[in-house]
């Protein structure tokens, strides 16, 4: 099952922006890890964290300067709650997300270890209180992605995952966002909405074209009242197709094009394939572990059609560095037999 990474859409109030695109990864995969173990001290070590990185095969010296880089931007920025009381009085408290965060290194090449973290007791209900005010994603999803701005943008739309639609003033999506007060109209245009959109809309990978972080994504600018052509912008809204709960994407159902008024009634196809066809699906589903060829791959998805079966695989559980490999039917029988599964 992907990792899926829950928390508070308080959190979304957090200046993400501050973090490089890596810093961001890092800071979602220790999230990820912190719903694990509550309130309690943990540790991430040099693998732990090489694999919030997959697409760069990190050296431990490159894993210490981008947990360093987390670091003095975490610690530079403070979560404000508000609370208005009965009294007519406002409680503003400020709060640190990590109440431990110990980067352990060598001394003579700053070569990275581990890293030890604990949530602050003050913090922990964003990450752990799992409600109806929950942004949820999948890590690998997450991780796949590039740019600051397109990760940002992500995380903000994530949170309206099942209503399809993100309203916000203008002012304060340049904020949440970080976009410079030097941009022009034209420069967030062309170098944030137009690239970030275009990439929330393909596929995350080869293997699953199907597969999105929204589909029908679109913006429209919201101008005030004004003279000529309009007024100033005020506000911009996103829409796109509503997904569920969990993410997924409603007009999806057991991997096939179908009507959410549809989702219900549909029922898996009655004819049944050979049980090596069946098996290695299902070692699909869970990406499991094959030997093919000699070495051990997961297998990430099993296509077949009348003529051939392709395999989707990779040397890690992520996605990333995957490949296709086309065999036979008769190929197919034999690899689950070599793989015990028959």
């Amino acid at each position: 099952m992907p990792d899926i990474v829950k928390y508070h859409n308080d959190l979304n109030k957090l200046k993400f922006y501050l973090f490089g695109e890596l810093e961001q990864n890092i800071l979602m995969g220790v999230f990820l890890n912190a719903r694990f173990h509550n309130t309690k001290e943990f540790i991430l070590n040099a693998d732990d964290i090489a694999k919030f990185l997959p697409q760069r095969n990190p050296s431990k010296q490159e894993i210490f300067n981008r947990v360093m880089s987390l670091r003095e931007n975490l610690f530079k920025i403070d979560y404000t709650h508000e609370i208005k009381l009965d009294n007519g009085l406002v409680e503003l408290s400020f709060y640190n997300i990590f109440s431990v965060f110990t980067l352990v290194y060598t001394t003579e090449n700053r070569e990275f270890e581990y890293l030890k973290i604990k949530i602050s007791d003050d913090f922990s209900y964003l990450i752990h209180n799992l409600t109806k005010f929950m942004t949820q994603f999948e890590l690998e999803e997450f991780l796949f992605l590039s740019g600051k701005y397109t990760k940002a943008l992500y995380i903000h739309l994530k949170q309206f995952r099942t209503t399809g639609v993100w309203r916000v003033s203008w002012d304060n999506f340049k904020e949440l966002l970080g976009i410079p007060s030097n941009y022009r109209m034209c420069d967030i245009d062309l170098r944030i909405l137009k690239p970030s959109v275009a990439q929330l809309q393909e596929p995350l990978n080869l293997f699953e074209r199907s597969r999105t972080p929204f589909k029908n994504l679109k913006y429209t600018k919201i101008k005030g009242k004004g003279r000529g052509r309009g007024g100033a912008v005020v506000a911009i809204e996103f829409t796109f197709d509503k997904q569920t709960a969990q993410g997924e994407h409603i007009t999806h159902f057991m991997g096939q094009e179908i009507a959410p008024s549809q989702a219900k009634e549909y029922k898996e196809p009655r004819k049944l394939e050979p049980i090596f066809i069946q098996k290695l699906m299902d070692l699909a589903k869970k990406k499991g572990e094959i030997v093919y060829f000699g070495k051990w791959y997961h297998l990430h998805n099993f296509i077949k059609n009348d003529k051939k079966i392709t395999l989707c695989l990779s040397r890690q559980k992520s996605i990333f560095n995957g490949f296709y490999a086309d065999i036979t039917l008769a190929q197919a029988e034999q690899l689950a037999k070599n793989n015990n599964l028959i």
